[in-house]
């Protein structure tokens, strides 16, 4: 099955990060992503999109992880989808923005994508 392209002013960006044990090695606990709409419409192309939540396990070697999430500047898009809650076990949630506009950039295997670090979200709650 092709994959249907996203309406304009919306991509997936890869978020990256690294959590750890401080004796080395990945902590092996799953980070959970989850978006703060369950759906959303954008008028102007006639569009439905399901958001979802995503998990990522950090690998048990480097400690590194990433997440594709949904997000843009689309003023059509209702509502905005830029904004996550992003869950670790035994820590408070925070609420991050992932920003449209996030730089291309190598992310493995020759894919260049729109990828920014997890450190570089930005905390809005």
């Amino acid at each position: 099955m092709t994959p249907v392209p996203l309406p304009a002013n919306v991509a997936i960006v890869r978020v990256r990060g690294k959590w750890f044990h401080q004796n080395g090695g990945g902590s092996g606990q799953t980070i959970t992503f989850t978006p703060l709409v369950s759906s959303l419409v954008d008028l102007s192309e006639h569009a439905y999109i399901e958001t979802a939540v995503v998990t990522a396990t950090p690998d048990p070697d480097t400690a590194y992880f990433y997440a594709d999430l949904i997000a843009t500047d689309d003023p059509d898009l209702t509502p905005s989808p830029a904004r996550w809650r992003v869950t670790r076990p035994g820590f408070p949630a925070v609420v991050i923005e992932v920003p449209y506009d996030s730089p291309f950039e190598d992310v493995g295997e020759a894919e260049d994508m729109r990828a920014l670090w997890l450190t570089e979200a930005t905390v809005v709650a």
